[in-house]
């Protein structure tokens, strides 16, 4: 993240000598401090979130200190106006409290790619990016 964080409200100390984003942590992290792969499954799931909002801050009306306690309460960012039922339904796997059941990077990448490659009920859908390429140990997708 690039924020100036003597300037911006998004970080939070939880320690002495680290300034943490909580608002894009997940819980099992804020307790711990520890960071895995699911921790940034759920981190994902509120970028995915910004991005679908186009930039609004996420959980503006909480406070940093209390994000942990408004978190286990199972209280999820609501669905962004316009964004695709099937897009939350993602965001909120992402937003699992058990972090064994967030979906996988790999899984994450499977569903997006049938979203840009799948007409939706009302007929449209996602163009699939011309730049969409795959390597034998990765799958980079550039939606555009």
């Amino acid at each position: 993240m690039s924020y100036d964080v003597n300037q911006t409200d998004h970080y939070c100390v939880i320690d002495r000598d680290f300034m943490s984003p909580v608002k894009w942590m997940a819980p099992e992290s804020l307790e711990t401090g520890i960071y895995t792969t699911q921790s940034d499954v759920w981190s994902f799931g509120v970028l995915l979130w910004e991005l679908m909002t186009r930039g609004s801050k996420p959980y503006p009306d909480i406070d940093e200190w209390d994000m942990l306690s408004y978190l286990e309460k199972n209280k999820k960012l609501p669905q962004p106006l316009f964004c695709p039922d099937l897009v939350y339904s993602l965001m909120k796997q992402c937003w699992n409290l058990n972090p064994d059941k967030r979906p996988t990077f790999f899984d994450l990448v499977l569903e997006l790619n049938k979203l840009t490659t799948t007409p939706s009920e009302d007929g449209g859908y996602l163009q699939p990016s011309k730049y969409t390429y795959e390597s034998p140990q990765y799958t980079y997708v550039t939606l555009y």
